[in-house]
């Protein structure tokens, strides 16, 4: 019996995994069952919740409720935009409940994976690597823990997924019209992403850059299709800002701490003031406040000045210290610690799992997929993306994000997901895949430049291991204590 079903689970994995093209009532078949299955999943993690109202995004959660009862919030708040705090006063005021801004935000969330699904098609051009991309993101524990927290980031990816496979659609088609039509429509994205996160803000610029390397390749539609994007995403950003008040509010008011707590020591690389910079900080403000205080309009514009005069300094003077910050940061993002969101919902559920299940459920997916994308790395299968526009087009997508989640901002796990979704799931499932066609064994993947390979995982190895012996000794009292602290129910 066990045999039996061994044989059938191999041949049905070989043949939704292993081919690059199925019947077309399979494929819809299979997107179905995934989208259930990932549906369902986040249902049950949401129906698990006991806690919405996290420190980090009580703004959000509670901005709701006071839009439902009538109070006025701005649509951009000095930080952030507060646009889901309105669409979660709808639901409450409309349906009855908050709890349908959650059902909305898992249906997201699920919907996302087919988009995935058709752009790791059009990429890899095989249906068995986006078949497996989908199967592993619709199981991935940060990912289906998502829409159980009020926060932008599961809009976010949507929103990104749509700009992508749009531009993509445009890249492929032949039809003129068709191409004009996802133009605008990716163009009209960036805007509307604009009102949940800045996230994208800079997305049409790598875009439209990377028409020089498309043009000097022979893709001539493709470049013009990627400068006509950068082009009409500046012009409709240009517009909204020009006749929309309240972000020209904010870009006036919206304070600098992501940038500067990214660029400089004085946080270590985190979203807090050290107390050992404090004082510097604060007597250096005060300095520049008289001397300077006339030239700006208001308090924020002239911390925001100021913050931006330490970060050229420090970049200028001290080279080094900058690009080992930026190094600190590249290995944090890319570390073993759980994302403290995710973390602290399933602790505290309804079942909870327990500081020690949580954090291995948290952490072992990504470290196993990183792992696959070390020592099954294909370097063929990257050489072909370099030399279509396709692959062009998802290498510079993947500069952007690298340089949006971890060099641009302070180190937030949080931010990873894009990277984990649109580049280091599919990644694991195209080298996994290769590795197992064309007659390969995984032991035969392997070996290819091993040395390479080993260097790499010793690299990484050293900075997790670094990081453990951060949570558990160094830093006890902060993630070991506070573990502790959800697991009893109290969430700061």
């Amino acid at each position: 019996m066990g045999k039996k079903i061994f044989t059938y689970l191999k041949n049905k994995s070989a043949f939704y995994f292993g081919n690059k093209s199925l019947p077309e009532r399979k494929q819809a078949l299979y997107l179905a069952y995934i989208f259930a299955a990932a549906f369902a999943l986040r249902l049950l993690i949401f129906y698990n919740t006991t806690v919405f109202a996290f420190s980090d995004f009580v703004i959000y959660y509670s901005g709701a409720f006071k839009v439902a009862t009538g109070e006025v919030l701005p649509l951009f708040s000095q930080s952030s935009p507060l646009i889901i705090s309105f669409i979660g006063a709808w639901f409450i005021k409309n349906l009855g409940s908050i709890n349908y801004w959650f059902y909305a935000n898992i249906l997201i969330s699920s919907l996302s994976l087919p988009l995935l699904w058709a752009i790791t098609k059009k990429i890899t051009r095989h249906s068995g690597i986006a078949n497996l991309s989908i199967l592993i993101l619709a199981f991935y524990p940060t990912f289906f823990v998502q829409p159980s927290i009020f926060y932008t980031q599961v809009v976010m990816i949507f929103i990104a997924s749509g700009i992508i496979l749009l531009l993509l659609t445009a890249y492929g088609t032949r039809n003129n019209l068709i191409a004009s039509v996802c133009i605008i429509l990716s163009s009209g994205l960036i805007v509307i992403s604009m009102f949940f996160k800045w996230e994208l803000l800079y997305f049409h610029i790598f875009i439209g850059v990377s028409s020089i390397y498309l043009f000097l390749l022979k893709y001539k539609r493709q470049a013009l299709i990627s400068l006509l994007f950068g082009i009409l995403t500046f012009v409709f950003l240009q517009l909204t800002i020009q006749f929309f008040e309240p972000i020209q509010t904010y870009l006036k008011n919206g304070d600098n701490n992501l940038l500067f707590f990214g660029q400089t020591p004085y946080s270590g690389s985190e979203g807090i003031m050290l107390d050992s910079y404090r004082e510097k900080y604060e007597q250096g403000l005060e300095e520049f406040k008289r001397l300077h205080e006339s030239e700006y309009e208001n308090q924020v514009m002239l911390k925001n000045a100021y913050q931006s005069m330490l970060i050229k300094d420090f970049i200028l003077n001290h080279p080094h210290e900058w690009a080992g910050l930026q190094a600190k940061k590249f290995f944090r993002t890319l570390g073993v610690k759980p994302e403290g969101m995710s973390f602290r919902l399933l602790v505290s559920g309804k079942i909870p799992l327990g500081k020690n299940i949580a954090g291995i459920l948290l952490s072992v997916p990504f470290v196993f997929l990183f792992l696959c994308c070390i020592f099954l790395f294909d370097k063929s299968l990257i050489k072909k993306l370099f030399q279509s526009y396709t692959g062009i087009f998802i290498i510079t997508v993947f500069v952007y994000y690298i340089i949006a989640t971890i060099f641009y901002p302070h180190y937030q796990i949080r931010y990873r997901m894009p990277l984990e979704f649109f580049f280091v799931c599919p990644a694991a499932a195209a080298f996994i895949i290769s590795s197992l066609s064309g007659g390969n064994t995984l032991k035969q993947t392997i070996k290819k430049h091993l040395l390479i390979k080993v260097v790499v995982f010793i690299i990484f190895a050293s900075a997790w291991v670094y990081e453990t012996y951060d949570i558990f000794v160094l830093n006890k009292d902060r993630y070991i204590k506070n573990a502790e602290k959800y697991e009893e129910g109290f969430i700061p």
